[in-house]
C-alpha cells in the first residue's frame, strides 16, 4: 500500500512547478559552485605561479603552491551554504505538498474514512519525498563530481569521493527533517499558506536562532564554513546554554560539511553530534506525523488553500 502512495505523489510533485523551480536552483547553484571554484583556483594558481617567478628570480624560497595539500573538495565548499539554504526549502515544499495535495483534492477524507493504517501513510508519503530528494542530491553530486574533475584536470582520490558521498549523505538527513516538517505543519493547520509559513519559521529556528542561543554564533555568520562568536560568547548566559548545543543540528551539520569538504577539522565525535540528535529528531517528528495523521478523516476536500 505504501509504495502505492509513494508511486502517486511522486506522479504529482514532479508537476509542482515550485518544486522543480526549486530543484532547477539548487542544481544550478551546484553548477556555480563549480565555476566559483574554477575561477578562483585559476585565479590563485595564477597570483602563486607569478609570485614564485619573481621570487625565484631574486633568489628567494618559494613557498608551496597552496593547492599542494589542500583538499580538492574545499573547491565546492559553498554547497555547504546552498543546501541548507535552498535545499531545506525544496525539502518543505516536498513535505508540505505531499499532505496538501491530498487535502485539497478530498483524498484524505476518503482515506482515512477506511480502516488504512496511518503509519503506512505516513510511510507511503516519505518514501516518495526521500526518492525525491534523493534524485535531486543525486544529480548534486553527479555535478560536483563532474566540476571537480574539470577543475582539477583529473579523477580526484576514491577518498575525496568517499567523503564526497558521506556529505551528501548527511545532506539528506539534514533534509529529510525539513520534509518532515513540512508534512506535519500541513496535517496540523487549516491553511496551506499558514502551514508553508509556519515551516519556514521552523527553518529560520534551526538555522539562525537556535546556534546562536546555544553556541554564541553571530547571526550572519550562521551559514558561513567557519563559525564567528559574537563577544559576549563567555557571559553566564551562554555559558548556560552551551549545554544545549547538542540540540543545534545545524551547527554539527556545519561542521560535519566543513571536515568533509575539508574547510575545517572534524572527528568522530563532530559525526556523532550530528548523527544522534538528527536521527532522534528525524525519529521523533515521524511519530508526530504518525499521530497527526489520524485527524485528516475529519477534513473537507477543496478548502486548504
Amino acid at each position: 500500500m505504501h509504495v502505492i502512495i509513494a508511486r502517486h505523489y511522486m506522479q504529482l510533485a514532479l508537476r509542482n512547478r515550485s518544486f522543480v523551480a526549486f530543484a532547477t536552483i539548487l542544481i544550478g547553484m551546484t553548477i556555480a559552485s563549480g565555476v566559483i571554484g574554477l575561477l578562483s583556483h585559476q585565479t590563485i594558481i595564477s597570483v602563486y605561479n607569478i609570485t614564485a617567478s619573481e621570487l625565484q628570480a631574486s633568489g628567494k624560497a618559494i613557498p608551496p603552491n597552496p593547492f599542494a595539500s589542500a583538499s580538492s573538495l574545499s573547491l565546492i565548499k559553498n554547497m555547504m551554504i546552498y543546501i541548507p539554504l535552498v535545499g531545506a526549502l525544496i525539502a518543505i515544499i516536498i513535505g508540505n505538498d505531499a499532505v496538501a495535495a491530498d487535502r485539497s483534492a478530498g483524498v484524505a477524507k476518503i482515506l482515512f474514512s477506511r480502516p488504512i493504517n496511518r503509519a503506512v501513510y505516513v510511510r507511503g508519503k516519505l518514501l516518495a519525498a526521500s526518492g525525491i530528494l534523493g534524485g535531486v542530491l543525486g544529480v548534486c553530486l553527479l555535478v560536483s563530481c563532474i566540476s571537480l574533475a574539470i577543475i582539477i584536470g583529473h579523477t580526484s582520490s576514491v577518498a575525496e569521493y568517499v567523503a564526497l558521498i558521506i556529505f551528501y549523505f548527511a545532506s539528506f538527513m539534514y533534509l529529510l527533517f525539513f520534509v518532515l516538517v513540512g508534512m506535519i505543519s500541513a496535517m496540523l493547520l487549516s491553511s496551506r499558506l499558514v502551514a508553508t509559513l509556519s515551516a519556514i519559521g521552523v527553518w529560520v529556528m534551526v538555522t539562525f536562532i537556535l546556534p546562536q542561543i546555544v553556541s554564541g554564533v553571530s547571526p550572519v555568520a550562521s551559514l558561513n564554513p567557519v563559525s564567528q562568536a559574537i563577544a559576549y560568547q563567555n557571559s553566564q548566559f551562554f555559558q548556560f546554554t552551551s549545554w544545549f548545543s547538542f540540540m543545534s543540528f545545524a551547527e554539527s551539520y556545519k561542521h560535519i560539511a566543513g571536515g568533509l569538504l575539508g574547510v575545517s577539522s572534524s572527528n568522530l565525535l563532530d559525526a556523532l553530534r550530528f548523527a544522534v540528535p538528527i536521527t532522534a529528531a528525524i525519529t521523533a517528528l515521524y511519530v508526530l506525523t504518525v499521530k497527526a495523521a489520524g485527524a485528516m478523516s475529519t477534513y473537507e476536500g477543496g478548502s486548504y488553500e
